[in-house]
Parts: structure tokens; sequence; C-alpha cells
């Protein structure tokens, strides 16, 4: 608990019991165990993620704005925005984008965003996860047949619908989906 507190809160341990440990291990000299304890006890100043940690989409980073503005729980964000809790717990905290047409409709609404706004704050999420995993634009894409981006699918739905669910996969959604249809041909 002591390290809980020291970590949340910065302010040490009070207990030698307590102390003694830590600055075994952080292997520190006892002069600066002291030094950085003093510090510790005058300026408390809580831990804080490393910027690699904090690395968010543009999406992802917009809905943890308004999580921190509202002091929202996930849960209490899910309720808001009228998602499921591993839904919501997808988009915080691993910064997946949505898949569902209702859950971009649900969020647009949330963030008070204009169609145009939401679309390109989408987009820069895109690009963010396809440069995050190491790919550019287009190079995860799966290709879509001239037949389908021209809007016919023979099957009475819109080739540009079809084209248009593409696009909203992720990196990682286009590869498994490409693997899928690989095991039907």
């Amino acid at each position: 608990l002591s390290m809980t507190k020291l970590i949340n809160t910065a302010v040490p341990p009070r207990k030698a019991a307590a102390l003694e440990p830590l600055a075994k291990a952080l292997a520190l000299s006892s002069d600066e165990f002291a030094r950085a304890l003093e510090l510790s006890k005058s300026a408390p100043a809580p831990a804080r993620a490393s910027a690699d940690a904090a690395a968010q989409s543009p999406l992802q980073a917009a809905l943890q704005a308004l999580v921190d503005a509202r002091d929202l729980t996930t849960k209490a964000f899910a309720e808001l925005a009228d998602l499921s809790v591993l839904t919501a717990t997808r988009l915080l905290k691993r910064g997946d984008l949505p898949g569902r047409a209702t859950t971009h409709e649900k969020l647009r609404a949330l963030l008070g965003l204009t169609q145009a706004d939401y679309d390109d704050l989408l987009e820069r999420s895109r690009s963010f996860a396809n440069h995050a995993a190491g790919h550019d634009d287009h190079d995860d894409a799966l290709p879509v047949s001239p037949v389908l981006a021209r809007g016919s699918t023979g099957a009475g739905g819109s080739g540009d619908e079809l084209a248009d669910l593409l696009e909203r996969l992720t990196p990682r959604q286009r590869e498994a989906l490409r693997l899928f249809i690989l095991t039907l041909i």
C-alpha cells in the first residue's frame, strides 16, 4: 500500500520498514536516497506515463480528453456513449477504431463534431494506426475489385458500401479478413 501511495501521490512512506526495501531496490547511495526522499517530502510529484505510453490516435485522444474533462470512468463513458463496456475499453485503452456505422454516429454526436470534422478525425486516426503499425497509408489495403469500386456487387448491395466498410478496417482486421478470404478460395 505504501508503494501504491508513493506512485500515485509521490508522498513517500513514513515507516522505515517500507523505506529500506525502497532504498535497496533503487540502488542509490544513502546520501542520494536521503536527498530524493527529502525532495519527495517537500515537493511531491506523482509519476506520469512516458510519452511512448501516451501515444494515441487522434480519435482516442479526443475520447480520452472527453473522459478526462467530464471525469468519467470507462463504464460511465460507455453508458454516456450508449456502447458496451468492452467497446468503450477498446476505444479508450487500445485505441481501436470503431467498425460499425452506428458506433461512429454515436461517437460523432458525443464529441459534438460535424460529419466533415469527424471524417477528418477518423482519417487522421487511420493514418496514425497505419503509421504505428509500420505501414504506409496504402500497403495494407485489401485490393478492391474494379466491379465493387464501381458500385455493382451483383447481389443487390452497394459496392460503395462494401468498399467503405473495407476502408474502415484497421490494418490488423484487414489482414485477418485477407487470410479468411484466402481460406475460402
